[in-house]
């Protein structure tokens, strides 16, 4: 729109308005809704209530069951009506209006008169309600009140009426101009709201304000008329209404998208509902401080700045993840997103202090104003200065005010690279430490490489810094620095900093790890595979076994204020700590107390602080606040974590959240201090003040207004004797922030009884530069240090100290001193992480450290010592030097020192040493476990030389552990040399015997097994033994065990007659048998060909073969004209779908008319390369809905234009279901995916005619790719109908408005090179019969699962069928995610992740498929993937190493490592016993 005409806009609004005002006086205008109640309203209490200050109606949770209205108790003549009105649906027909001139129909919830509608479809409509039942008027330039409609957002509506004209606007656009003729039509009423019935809908309304009019003489009114009365049968007329809701077309609940997930969470309360729903100990209340609002909602957390503000950011765009669909999540960053940064300014008296009069008030802060907005997502948000650093899509950005009104006008780019893969992993814990530094945390599924922007190299020189998966880190305010600072845990959703300093992080898994005391370089249990060193230790568990309950702890707070009741009253001990954790899996607030023992604290769980029976609560953050208050910030939502559920499922709540404040009955209550407005002296009273949060922004603050004349008193207190720890403390950060702190100060503090004094004085020596002899004079005394925070704080020191001396590294060894054997798990630990930290910072100064070593102070260090500092040379040296040094240890070789040595096996004197260390019974068997656990890592063809003669002594050992270790080798180093010595122990560990049978009268045979045969048995089967002579007689004989894994040897032997011999017993086997055979056959070339031969002769039926194995067959061998023949035959039972290969002439000749109001939809999956030859429907000369830029588009031809254009890029190589819709007044809609998308600025009513199906209007080319469910019908449907139903399939149903429908094998008259063919990844679309008998199913085994049953069982058929993949309490294999606290799911959402795995998973656990040169497919879950191998892992077996020199192709694909029909292949008392197990899971 040209700048002039925006101008011009408001000016002819306002012309338009000031007319409207031209009648003769009235009355004032009054509000017709105070907010609060609903007085002078009638009513039906079950669907009408008020809200959040809104009158609000219907339910998204249940239908409502008819119309409903909430009507004014007085009539009104003429009058001048405005109000504002949302209206939002999930489910049916969604529709509301406004009635004028209305009266309510007796014995009936319905009214009777006119309608300014309100709906999509029905805006700018006038609707006579219960009387003429049609539309009797509508807007003139309806296109242009339509685009004026916000959905699913507030409207504001204005209805003047004046006589018999009625009048009405849409956010200040013209719509409605009608005027009745006829005579017998009232022109008085009740003023009403509707909620129309037949669809899950929600109206509400505000701001509601009526100026009366004076009547119009002698006008016709219902009292003149006589009243209500029924219209005569020959004037009644179908409502069309309701016509519309009870299309055919419509969903409904039989067949349709089941969205009962999670109902025992039952509905959303309002927050005062809510409120009184939670449980608090005694002596405590909760009060609500913010709740969801016009624009506001789903808040992350909470913060605080100086002046005592409270910040918080919200997600209403939650989730949005480049991992499922990356051009979407870049597209909508690019564009800007509904979230924001908001501010809530405290309500104070005078000079920043609390109101005058009486006792101090409780703190109040002002509604929420808007820092900045067109956000999305921003999960890290820091309050700095005059702004605050932002974290949105890859930046960390700083927002700044520099007007000084309050909001954002600017941001800078500080750091970029952030991954997005996963939306609620990015960035966030954004929180300030001493030394100018900041937290950030990162989750498990993101991968980063942070960079600072436009190139510029970050203060060490690097330009990027890798930032993968789940770590925190740290970096400088201007971005000049960025450091990795742990390895793990998972998910950090829980951080939280002592007054002394202390730092506990928390691991949102339940196990065993729900506080995690931090240092630098801490390494917790991950599911990552990086690690900052490869000899990291890993911390142990704090609290075992798990006991929170549930997989996403999410909030850490620490009860730290000075004499806080949330302290006294749950804990009595000296020097005790408590911690809150936010649950939202549970919906609770946990409590743990740490209590000193030792150097360290002791854990345990307390009673939960906050309960509520209200399952919505999703406590997602916790902090104390400077009132000394507890802050919750509640998602508020129905559908627990990120996962069970797909993204778009409709029972995600998108616009609630609350923030609640926790305070002690007795608490006194006081407004904090604005610490921008004291002065320097005055601001140093508040260090070290009660308030832990007040404490920690005063020293904040001193650096923030660089007051470096404070310096002389700050350097007086941090020296005071007399002053508490956290004050002192306090002062030291604060002269850090000042300017370099003074040795001699250092040196006294790091003679202080108080450790923290020590770890800071520690630190502090190394992170400004002083002279060496100065941090050595500091350092040295701490080495021996006996709290072991103070030790880790000089080993992290050490490697901070710049161009280090060998003195320095002479103090790094004797930090290193030996392992402990003997002693408990935190102390072995803490001597470990000394080690790892003294190593560390003797590898980054390698000449000095090989200049120590050469010294006689180098050479007198303790054996240990001078071993690590061996260890920590360049790689060749290390070997070598450890390989001289081996006679003289008097233990085995740890892991790592067995990784030095093989990486260097092309050295004699290593090889040598190595070979001593396997030969040596004393320390073979720790060498061997070494090297297998750090196999997938290494080259086996390298390592088998020297493995084969210890692995044999180990397989002829009477030992059963060393027999099982030795076959573990032998499988996983693929030492196929001792296959003779596993054949030996297989034959001498079975048994064949005899049996005769009674009923049959007959002998047979049985063979069984001893532990040691069944372990050379699975050896054989890695190794692919070529004794399938042998497997054959034991699959034959064996009982069901070794049968079992006789198959399994069979299926895999290299043996020539292999397959023949597998194809041979294919008669005997069982159904389960078939189909594990058949998918072993398809993992090779060879077998994969016998078993087709045997499938064409009919020895193994088509049925018996299951789709999977079909699959890898046929990608086994391509080209192969009896495997295309089969396909082809087979295919017939598979999913068929068009094929277009880019051809000008490849389309289907349909020759479509779209005249009116219609719906195009269709899955497509493009070739990559999208551009405008791509396309769903075209012709020359007409319409085009193509592709331009990889963005769908309508084109209306050269005269329209682009009618509508899609925001979202569409992803080449992914099915994406499109829709386009046109409705009567020609507004276009795109959907993708079934959400709105994007609506077009024009409009057009135009027929387009001639269509083809996948053809375009360019010549060049056509469309390359695929499309399946193609579907036109004769009216726009609505947003709900193609929501629900864009995975529905309605082959063989015949619906009115359903025009065409291609799909399967009919797609009509084909033209050029496009054709129909079988594929195995089209869409998972079911139809009407298929989408009842899932809910069947789905019916069938939750009855089953809420029957009774024997947790015992369940737990032993738990542990054989699920550990392999998932773990409990530390326990159990890698592959899936823990299950601790799965109970809290409910039985909906386990079933759904059990019965439907593929229906929402999470990136990181979709099945990754290997395609090797030598012509195998390997199937798992990726653990790593590097330019020199794969590694996958697969249940009950070892990690699979695969080099990258043998992959052919490697991709995920869209299979969830979660296997389908678990529960269908066990009886129902099993599945009742399973699920008595898990829901002990707590």
């Amino acid at each position: 729109m040209p700048v002039a005409m925006k101008n011009i806009l408001p000016l002819l609004s306002l012309l338009t308005t000031c007319f409207a005002f031209t009648s003769p006086a009235h009355a004032a205008s009054v509000s017709l809704f105070d907010g609060k109640s609903l007085d002078g309203w009638t009513y039906n209490e079950k669907i009408w209530r008020v809200e959040n200050g809104l009158i609000t109606g219907g339910s998204l949770e249940e239908r409502v069951p008819r119309n409903e209205f909430i009507a004014t108790k007085k009539s009104y003549h003429n009058f001048d009506l405005r109000l504002k009105i949302k209206l939002t649906g999930t489910d049916g027909f969604i529709n509301s209006g406004v009635q004028i001139r209305s009266v309510r129909v007796p014995n009936n919830s319905e009214m009777s008169g006119y309608q300014v509608d309100y709906g999509k479809g029905w805006y700018g409509k006038l609707y006579d309600e219960t009387r003429r039942n049609k539309v009797i008027a509508e807007a003139k330039e309806l296109a242009a009140a339509t685009a004026a409609i916000k959905e699913d957002d507030w409207n504001e509506y204005r209805i003047l009426a004046e006589g018999p004209r009625i009048r009405s606007w849409i956010n200040g656009v013209p719509a409605l101009d009608f005027t009745e003729t006829e005579p017998n039509i009232a022109q008085d009423g009740l003023i009403g709201i509707q909620v129309h019935g037949g669809g899950k809908a929600l109206v509400q309304a505000k701001d509601i304000v009526i100026e009366e009019l004076p009547p119009t003489p002698n006008a016709p009114t219902w009292e003149k008329l006589g009243g209500y009365k029924v219209p005569p049968p020959k004037e009644k007329k179908a409502d069309e209404k309701k016509k519309a809701e009870a299309r055919p077309d419509t969903k409904s609940t039989k067949g349709g998208r089941d969205i009962s997930y999670n109902a025992g969470a039952g509905a959303a309360q309002t927050p005062e509902e809510q409120r009184r729903s939670f449980k608090l100990p005694p002596g405590f209340e909760i009060e609500l401080v913010a709740a969801e609002s016009e624009g506001l909602g789903k808040f992350i957390a909470v913060d605080w700045d100086a002046s005592g503000r409270m910040w918080s950011m919200t997600a209403l765009e939650y989730p949005v993840d480049a991992n499922e669909n990356k051009a979407a999540s870049d597209a909508l960053f690019a564009k800007g997103g509904r979230d924001k940064v908001v501010v809530f300014d405290v309500q104070r008296g005078s000079a920043g202090q609390p109101p005058a009069g009486g006792s101090p008030a409780p703190l109040r802060y002002a509604a929420p104003r808007i820092f900045a907005d067109n956000l999305v997502m921003p999960l890290g948000v820091l309050p700095y200065k005059d702004g605050a650093f932002v974290q949105y899509g890859p930046d960390i950005r700083f927002y700044r005010d520099t007007n000084g009104d309050g909001r954002a006008d600017k941001f800078d780019v500080v750091l970029t690279g952030f991954g997005t893969q996963d939306s609620h992993l990015f960035p966030h814990q954004f929180t300030r430490v001493p030394g100018g530094f900041a937290l950030v945390a990162q989750g498990l599924f993101n991968y980063s490489t942070v960079r600072r922007p436009e190139g510029k190299p970050f203060a060490d020189g690097l330009k990027e810094v890798v930032f993968n998966q789940c770590k925190l880190a740290r970096f400088t305010l201007d971005g000049a620095r960025f450091e990795n600072l742990t390895s793990g845990p998972n998910n950090i959703w829980g951080l939280t900093i002592s007054r002394e300093g202390e730092t506990w992080i928390q691991e949102a898994n339940d196990i065993g790890r729900p506080i995690v005391p931090y240092e630098p370089g801490t390494l917790v249990v991950t599911g990552s595979k990086d690690r900052l060193r490869p000899y990291q230790p890993l911390q142990p568990a704090t609290l075992n076994p798990p006991q929170m309950g549930g997989t996403g702890l999410s909030g850490l707070a620490l009860a730290d204020d000075r004499d806080t009741p949330f302290k006294s009253k749950l804990a009595t001990e000296v020097g005790a700590k408590i911690f809150f954790l936010a649950n939202p899996i549970t919906s609770t607030i946990n409590v743990i107390k740490a209590t000193p023992e030792g150097p360290r604290y002791r854990y345990e769980k307390l009673a939960d602080f906050i309960t509520t029976p209200d399952r919505w609560f999703r406590p997602v953050a916790i902090a104390f606040g400077p009132d000394g208050c507890l802050y919750i910030t509640d998602w508020y939502n129905k559908i627990i974590s990120h996962n069970e559920v797909p993204r778009a499922h409709p029972d995600r709540d998108k616009t609630r959240g609350r923030i609640w404040r926790v305070r002690a009955t007795d608490q006194v209550a006081a407004t904090p201090p604005d610490l921008t407005k004291l002065s320097d002296k005055e601001l140093l009273t508040q260090l070290g003040t009660a308030n832990s949060r007040i404490a920690r922004l005063a020293w904040l603050e001193v650096i923030d207004r660089n007051a470096t004349t404070l310096a002389p008193d700050l350097e007086k207190m941090v020296t005071d004797k007399t002053a508490s720890p956290d004050r002192r403390l306090g002062a030291l950060w604060a002269l850090e922030g000042l300017k370099p702190v003074s040795t001699a100060l250092l040196t006294t503090l790091a003679a202080e009884a108080n450790p923290n004094l020590r770890h800071e004085a520690a630190r502090v020596a190394a992170a400004s530069v002083r002279p060496e002899v100065e941090f050595l004079a500091i350092a040295a005394p701490l080495v021996a240090d006996p709290q072991p925070i103070v030790r880790a704080a000089i080993g992290d020191a050490l490697r901070r100290v710049p161009n280090a001396s060998p003195a320095v590294m002479a103090l790094a060894a004797k930090l290193g001193r030996e392992p402990l054997s003997t002693a408990s798990e935190w102390d072995k630990y803490d001597r470990d992480f000394e080690r790892y930290l003294a190593r560390w910072a003797m590898e980054l100064n390698p000449q000095a450290t090989a200049a120590l070593l050469a010294s006689p102070e180098g050479k007198a260090l303790p054996l240990e010592s001078r071993l690590l500092a061996i260890l920590a040379v360049d790689a060749k040296s290390a070997a070598l030097g450890l390989a001289q040094l081996m006679p003289e240890l008097k233990r085995p070789l740890v892991d790592e020192e067995i990784r030095i040595l093989t990486a260097q096996l092309g050295e004699p004197a290593v090889t040598d040493a190595l070979k001593s260390a396997l030969a040596n019974p004393a320390s073979r068997a720790g060498a061997l476990d070494a090297l297998l656990k750090l196999r997938t890592s290494l080259d086996p063809a390298k390592l088998a030389p020297l493995l084969v003669e210890p692995t044999q002594a180990l397989l002829l050992s009477a030992s059963a552990a060393d027999h099982a270790l030795g076959a573990r080798l032998a499988s996983e180093f693929h030492l196929v040399s001792l296959e003779p010595v596993l054949i030996r122990v297989l034959d001498s560990g079975t048994a064949v015997f005899k049996t005769r049978s009674d009923a049959q009268a007959k002998e047979t045979t049985t063979a069984t097994m001893v532990p040691r045969a069944m372990d050379a048995l699975r050896a054989l089967t890695t190794l692919r033994s070529e004794r399938a002579d042998l497997f054959m007689k034991l699959a034959e004989n064996g009982e069901p065990p070794v049968r079992e894994a006789a198959l399994a040897a069979l299926a895999a032997s290299r043996s020539a007659d292999a397959p023949a011999r597998l194809l041979t017993l294919w008669p005997s086997l069982t159904s389960a048998e078939r189909t594990t055979a058949a998918e072993r056959l398809a993992s090779s070339k060879p077998s994969a060909q016998a078993l087709l031969a045997s499938l064409r002769s009919g020895a193994v039926k088509r049925d018996e073969v299951g789709l999977p194995a079909l699959e890898r067959m046929h990608t086994l061998l391509p080209g192969d004209p009896q495997m295309e023949e089969l396909w082809r035959a087979v295919a017939a039972k598979f999913r068929r779908v068009l094929r277009l290969s880019g051809g000008n002439d490849d389309y289907v000749d349909a020759k479509l008319t779209l005249a009116g109001p219609f719906t195009v939809e269709a899955w497509v999956k493009l070739a990559p390369g999208i551009n405008n030859h791509d396309g769903i429907l075209g012709a020359p000369g007409s319409a085009d809905f193509n592709f331009f830029g990889s963005q769908f588009r309508v084109y209306g031809g050269a005269a329209v234009g682009d009618l509508v254009i899609a925001k979202k890029k569409m992803v080449p190589d992914a099915w994406t279901h499109l829709a386009v819709t046109r409705d009567a007044q020609g507004v276009f809609r795109l959907y993708v995916n079934g959400e709105l998308d994007a609506t077009g600025t024009k409009s057009s009513t135009n027929t387009f005619t001639g269509l083809d199906v996948g053809r375009t209007i360019p010549t060049a080319g056509g469309t390359e790719g695929w499309l399946a469910d193609f579907r036109v019908w004769s009216t726009a449907r609505t947003a709900a109908e193609i929501r629900d139903n864009f995975d529905r399939s309605f082959a063989g149903e015949t619906l009115p408005t359903l025009k065409l429908q291609l799909s399967g094998s009919n797609w009509g008259k084909l033209h050029g090179q496009a054709r129909v063919e079988p594929t195995t990844d089209s869409p998972a679309l079911l139809t009407a019969a298929e989408a009842q008998a899932q809910a069947e199913k789905f019916a069938q085994f939750r009855a089953i699962a809420d029957k009774p049953g024997d947790a015992a069982r369940g737990k032993e058929l738990f542990t054989s069928v699920c550990l392999a993949c998932h773990q409990v309490a530390g326990k159990g294999g890698q592959i899936a995610p823990p299950l601790d606290g799965v109970s809290h799911s409910g039985v909906e959402a386990l079933l759904r992740n059990i019965l439907t795995p593929n229906a929402a998973m999470e990136g990181g656990y979709r099945k990754f498929r290997v395609e090797t040169k030598d012509g195998e497919l390997v199937e798992g879950l990726l653990v790593s993937q590097d330019t020199t191998a794969i590694v996958l892992r697969q249940p009950n077996v070892p990690d699979t190493r695969i080099p990258q020199t043998n992959v052919r192709k490697a991709e995920f694909t869209n299979i969830s490592v979660m296997p389908e029909g678990l529960l269908e292949a066990m009886q129902p008392a099993q599945v009742s016993d399973l699920f008595a197990f898990l829901k002990t899971l707590k």
